[in-house]
């Protein structure tokens, strides 16, 4: 199926809503739900200008500016949560662990990977955020793992029994 070019419904009805809307009223309507939004951040629009010239994002959880490298690679909006907000969020509506567990949980492992102890995490050649290790049978949160030993622990748990049985039959 071939799609066409995307439409601007300024200017004419739009077959979504049946309204008919000009460029600047579009225009309006989203300048006027941003400066509600960053009413309600404690922002003023110069401010949030300012910085998103810098290159600086806005955290909605942790309220304040971050860099861009701070936000996923897909985060289309410069209002956004970072990447560590976004972990914990998905961490509480998947483990209902508090929004700070990660956080905490990593100074509790001394700032690194809980098997090997390595401080950074990296995947494909960028830093990322450590991995939330869960037993898949209970779904009960054990630490934080970089991304070689999540992979190497989740094979092992897959594949103990012949990991020692081809060991035992070498020694």
């Amino acid at each position: 199926m071939k799609r066409g070019p995307k439409r601007s419904y300024a200017g004419e009805a739009n077959p979504f809503f049946g309204k008919q809307h000009s460029k600047a009223s579009l225009d309006r309507m989203i300048s006027t739900k941003l400066d509600i939004f960053l009413t309600s951040q404690g922002l003023t629009r110069e401010e949030y200008e300012i910085k998103l010239s810098q290159g600086l994002y806005w955290c909605t959880i942790h309220k304040k500016f971050f860099p861009r490298s701070s936000f996923h690679a897909y985060s289309v909006s410069s209002i956004w949560q970072c990447k560590i907000c976004y972990n914990g969020v998905f961490l509480h509506n998947q483990f209902g662990v508090p929004l700070d567990w990660y956080d905490t949980q990593l100074e509790k492992q001394g700032g690194g990977c809980a098997l090997c102890g390595m401080k950074e995490n990296i995947i494909r050649g960028k830093p990322a955020l450590f991995s939330a290790d869960h037993d898949h049978i209970t779904g009960i949160l054990r630490g934080l793992l970089c991304h070689m030993c999540n992979t190497r622990l989740a094979w092992f748990e897959k594949c103990e029994k012949q990991a020692r049985a081809y060991l035992e039959m070498y020694s």
